[in-house]
């Protein structure tokens, strides 16, 4: 099973990369909070697992799946039930030739090996034109992190309860309805 409801919390503590400019850090608060925002993710500790996980969770095949976003890119990250919800980047996403200060994005699990993923920098809100001329898209292999990017921006994503059995990674909502990509 996959899940991609984690808080971005969580997944903020699996970017180890602190801030890149002083801005980011002063934003970030006291340096406590600076210090929690870069630790690693702690999995579940060993001695714990069967209470925590119960006693399936060394065959189990759960993921969870969620991202965040600083200003390397957006990070898509997973945790195996297998590791103890250890939390690792299987990509981060980012064009070089495009600045920003933070990127934004979603992402919508395909199966149990893929997601795909819009993300843009985060200005693109604020610009009409960059908003409506679409996100860029990928697709991440969540096993060895190998991204394929799609060729052209497609216009941003909206949140669909058929988006955890997509079969083929639509342009836009509205097309797959149409041609009825989503599975069950």
């Amino acid at each position: 099973m996959v899940a991609s409801a984690f808080t971005v919390n969580a997944a903020q503590a699996a970017t180890s990369q602190p801030a890149a400019n002083p801005a980011q850090k002063q934003a970030a608060g006291t340096p406590e909070k600076q210090k929690q925002a870069t630790t690693p993710s702690a999995a579940v500790p060993l001695k714990d697992r069967d209470k925590v996980l119960g006693k399936g969770w060394k065959t189990s095949p759960d993921r969870a799946v969620t991202t965040a976003a600083d200003s390397d890119g957006l990070h898509l990250l997973i945790a195996d039930s297998t590791t103890g919800y250890a939390w690792r980047t299987a990509a981060v996403l980012t064009e070089p030739q495009l600045p920003a200060d933070t990127w934004i994005g979603n992402s919508c699990v395909m199966d149990d090996h893929h997601a795909a993923v819009a993300y843009a920098p985060r200005t693109f809100t604020n610009k009409q034109d960059l908003m409506m001329g679409g996100a860029l898209t990928a697709i991440v292999n969540l096993d060895d992190g190998r991204v394929t990017s799609c060729p052209s921006p497609r216009p941003w994503p909206i949140s669909t309860p058929h988006a955890a059995r997509p079969r083929t990674a639509p342009s836009s909502p509205r097309s797959a309805t149409r041609r009825h990509a989503w599975s069950r």
